[in-house]
């Protein structure tokens, strides 16, 4: 007898003018408009469909080389009568491709967030990691309440060097992005290796990669969601390993053996099981 709520996971417009070859314009609920490698999730989880306007840009510039460049405004919370939150970043980088059997690719990246400090925790009441401090919302407020302690402004740098020989492509790879508002606990990385035989039914690929990301190196609610059971400071290994039985079917594997608390260091392990079918 009720109306029924539902979730939205994407609805956006897309343009691409034909006088401007490259270019992307990229408005509403879309799937994340910044470039990573190997769909690593140092800065962003992969499962993030964010709000707002998006510009790409990818262009050739000789059959080895390409450029790319993005650039975005995002909303995080709107608020009636304060200010609101948002992000906006901006990427740039290059495609190398000197030979078939092999690829390079190196970028850098800023993201500029607005309104974070004083402000409580955005989704979930958590700040999964990020220091907090206590505010008063006035003179006479005795007990306050907790917000977020900094401000945020990550740097960025990523790359990938890819080889590939017959059926066999190795890839590895690597994060590094620091918050340039913080004045400690404010560094991230992650190094990693991917190796893929074949491609369709009967492909398999083994990945590996180490992180370590301090309490403010990123804002955690938007950071991976599977290590350390979520958000920043911690450090550890993620394992995993694909199957693909069939052409639209994949079977696979992830193990994460993490750390949770740099300083005061607790056991975090994650094992996962996965099924995906395409159609």
């Amino acid at each position: 007898f009720t109306t029924k709520g539902f979730g939205l996971d994407l609805a956006y417009v897309e343009y691409s003018p034909a006088a401007a070859e490259g270019l992307r314009l990229v408005a509403g609920k879309m799937k994340l408009p910044f470039a990573v490698v190997q769909k690593t999730e140092l800065v962003w989880d992969g499962d993030l469909n964010p709000e707002g306007m998006s510009l790409g840009f990818k262009r050739g510039l000789s059959s080895t080389v390409d450029l790319f460049a993005n650039a975005a405004w995002l909303s995080i919370v709107e608020r009636g009568e304060e200010d609101d939150t948002w992000v906006a970043g901006g990427q740039a980088g290059f495609a190398v491709k000197p030979s078939d059997e092999v690829r390079v690719m190196l970028g850098g990246s800023w993201y500029g967030y607005e309104n974070v400090k004083g402000n409580k925790p955005f989704y979930g009441g958590k700040f999964f990691g990020n220091t907090k401090s206590n505010f008063r919302s006035s003179p006479s407020d005795t007990i306050g309440y907790d917000g977020y302690a900094l401000e945020y402004a990550l740097f960025e740098v990523l790359g990938e060097i890819g080889v590939k020989v017959d059926k066999l492509s190795l890839a590895v790879y690597g994060n590094y992005v620091t918050n340039t508002e913080a004045d400690s606990l404010n560094t991230g990385y992650l190094v990693g290796a991917a190796l893929t035989r074949g491609k369709g039914k009967g492909a398999v690929s083994l990945y590996g990669n180490y992180r370590k990301l301090e309490a403010d190196a990123v804002l955690g609610v938007f950071t991976d969601s599977d290590f350390i059971g979520g958000g920043t400071d911690g450090s550890g290994v993620e394992v995993g390993l694909a199957f693909k039985p069939a052409d639209k079917v994949e079977l696979a594997g992830t193990a994460l053996v993490n750390r949770k608390g740099i300083e005061q260091e607790v056991d975090f392990n994650r094992f996962q099981l996965d099924v995906q079918v395409k159609f």
